[in-house]
């Protein structure tokens, strides 16, 4: 009797989660007015600020500025809202502070109370994804043209090399430029990194399950045998360091690495999970982030994502990494699988307006099949690089050896070790100045397309690429010379121009570690300079970088472009444009209003909205644009009159079909 007791209530348990959703409960506000609670003096500050450690504070600095690193979304939720609910006897599985909401299981009639507290905004389902790896090929293959083990100068690759001489990593690897210094996440399904001689000496300095909320990556008693078998892959291509069989990109970094997903009946892949992710790590200072998991398609029975909603301010995880990139995080996914079916576009979050989306190559350079292709809906050009994605060689999980497999995730770690590298050389470097010269160095910056994006990323070419840094008074400028024959560090020399007048010439001082520095002369904000290098090598021939062209850069800005591409956002061919704010950043107390400008050739009906950075309307109105420029302006305020928080805003304007965007930032 007592067995069927003991079964009876096991089933009715079962029966009774079956019944629950997982839920999205948003909050009406964090319980006082934005200007009280991000009060440098208020409690609430100083617990957003006690949140975040000591290298997750210096990174803001550096990114947003020594006096604005705290905002409204990373004030904590109110206290009150969270013990409330629990009363009810719901259990919070996740806290997202910057999307003032939790998660939690929720049953119908838990469901419809919630929705009539006053203090609940509004309640979502929280997706769950199919996890779908069908347009990923696993294979048993452990040779790579015939298995020959490959060295470079500085380690033996082994069957690995090719997949990383492609993006010329072993020639930065030979200067001891390994990541060492940087901080990377890596969000994934798990990690069996203790034991597989790839991974087990890797520098993991923070881990955490947010299936199971614990702190165990690898395998547990509840999840599938190859649980963890995609995140042990991906993650040995980004830091593993195994000699004779794999030497991953950023091998020298330290790392923090979350289970986010949960592939048991291949689904459940829940997005809260991801927010969650991005929140923890952030907090804990990451450099950079990739993920190697995308989301399009949801489970049987709820809405899937569209085509329109691959928008960069739509679903969460994409707004998760855009509110880490605000906050000074490099943000790498990959573009998706779904090149060959009828999707074939991006997926979230690779739609994001400041994450790098890469796309995939086979060791030949030519665009896998399968590799997803751009623009996001609302024209922007994805995916942003690409790397060798067929066949990369990297760890298996069930055995601790090796295999290939193919897709975007595997071209995505390889990516994002680059910028591991970047900023283990140049840590004054911010993650805008990353990213830019992420983008600088593809083979195809020149002509950038929705195929490859900007091309195929190169190590070498991101190290080579001038850099400036500021110490408060002066831009300095910084440039890596590598090149196979050697330097002749006397005949290094620049030669620039201020606003098109005559060029001055000056020598190049050697720093160190072929590392080049120049310090410009106090110029005018707003001053254009233009510039090239020239230098010999020990053979005595004479070079010039750029080959062809100039380098740009507009005083008092950080980034630094080559005039022979179009930059990181290239205009839209059409015959409309839409330009930058100014001023921006927009200072309410400093201006009454910022001026958007947008170009017509024609009077016609024109759609203007404005979003905040989790995707709510702020503003919209209807122009009748005339022929030539037309002006929109904003005063800092919402619809009502009110005064909006500080931070990061999409401006979107439409006119007929075609859709047009860009970002500004509000100081408060």
């Amino acid at each position: 009797m007592q067995y069927l007791i003991i079964i009876f209530i096991l089933f009715f348990f079962s029966e009774s989660l079956t019944a629950q959703s997982k839920y999205f409960i948003y909050f009406v506000d964090k319980g006082n007015p934005d200007s009280e609670i991000i009060n440098k003096s208020s409690q609430s500050y100083q617990s957003a600020l006690n949140s975040l450690s000591t290298k997750a504070i210096a990174r803001r600095k550096q990114s947003m500025g020594k006096d604005e690193i705290i905002s409204f979304e990373d004030i904590p939720i109110k206290k009150n809202y969270i013990n409330e609910l629990e009363n009810l006897g719901i259990e919070i599985i996740h806290q997202l502070r910057w999307f003032n909401s939790v998660s939690a299981y929720l049953s119908d009639s838990e469901l419809e109370i919630v929705r009539e507290l006053k203090f609940v905004e509004k309640v979502e389902t929280v997706g769950k994804i199919i996890f779908n790896r069908s347009n990923e090929f696993t294979e048993e293959i452990f040779n790579r043209h015939n298995n020959q083990l490959q060295k470079s100068n500085n380690g033996d690759y082994g069957p690995s090399l090719i997949q990383y001489a492609l993006s010329e990593i072993p020639e930065v690897h030979n200067l001891d430029i390994n990541g060492e210094g940087v901080l990377i996440g890596v969000l994934d399904t798990g990690f069996k990194w203790k034991t597989h001689p790839a991974l087990k000496n890797m520098n993991i300095i923070a881990e955490r399950d947010f299936v199971f909320g614990d702190d165990v990556t690898e395998n547990e008693a509840l999840d599938q045998i190859n649980q963890h078998d995609h995140g042990t892959y991906v993650l040995s291509l980004v830091g593993g360091y195994d000699p004779g069989n794999i030497i991953g990109t950023a091998y020298g970094a330290s790392y923090i690495i979350a289970k986010t997903e949960d592939v048991r009946s291949e689904r459940n892949i829940e997005e809260d999970n991801y927010a969650a992710a991005i929140e923890w790590m952030e907090s804990l200072g990451v450099d950079i982030t990739t993920s190697s998991i995308g989301y399009n398609e949801f489970d049987i029975g709820q809405s899937s994502y569209t085509y329109e909603d691959m928008n960069g301010r739509t679903s969460i995880v994409t707004r998760a990494l855009e509110l880490a990139y605000e906050r000074g995080v490099v943000t790498f996914a990959s573009a998706g699988n779904e090149g060959g079916n009828d999707w074939r576009h991006i997926i979230s979050p690779a739609d994001g307006f400041n994450v790098i989306a890469v796309g995939a190559v086979n060791s030949a350079n030519e665009l896998a099949r399968f590799s997803s292709i751009g623009p996001t809906y609302d024209g922007r050009i994805k995916p942003e690089i690409v790397a060798d994605g067929v066949t990369v060689y990297g760890a298996r999980a069930y055995d601790n050896t090796y295999s290939t497999q193919s897709g975007t995730s595997a071209s995505t770690p390889i990516a994002a070790g680059i910028g591991g590298l970047l900023l283990s050389k140049y840590p004054h470097l911010t993650n805008e100045q990353v990213r830019r010269i992420i983008l600088e160095s593809g083979d195809n910056a020149a002509d950038p397309n929705n195929q490859i994006g900007y091309g195929l990323v190169s190590a070498k070419k991101a190290l080579s690429f001038p850099n400036l840094s500021f110490d408060g008074s002066r831009y300095s400028l910084n440039k890596m010379i590598i090149d196979s024959n050697g330097v002749n560090t006397s005949t290094v020399k620049i030669h620039y121009a201020v606003n098109g007048e005559s060029y001055i010439t000056s020598d190049l001082i050697y720093d160190s570690d072929n590392v080049f520095g120049f310090d410009f002369p106090s110029l005018f904000d707003d001053d254009s300079i233009s510039f090239y290098i020239t230098y010999s090598d020990l053979s005595g021939s004479n070079l010039r970088a750029p080959q062809t062209g100039e380098y740009k850069f507009v005083y008092g800005s950080m980034d630094i472009y080559n005039e022979t591409g179009p930059g990181v956002y290239p205009d839209k061919p059409s015959s409309y444009k839409l330009y930058q704010n100014y001023p921006n950043p927009f200072a309410v107390n400093y201006y009454n209003t910022t001026i958007i400008r947008f170009d017509s050739e024609e009077n016609v009906k024109a759609e203007f909205y404005l979003y905040n950075s989790l995707g709510q309307l702020i503003k919209q109105s209807v122009i009748i644009a005339a022929e030539g420029m037309n002006l929109i302006t904003w005063n800092g305020k919402n619809e009502s009159g009110r005064e909006v928080a500080g931070g990061v805003y999409i401006y979107l304007l439409k006119i007929g079909n075609e859709i047009f965007s860009n970002k500004l930032v509000l100081y408060k």
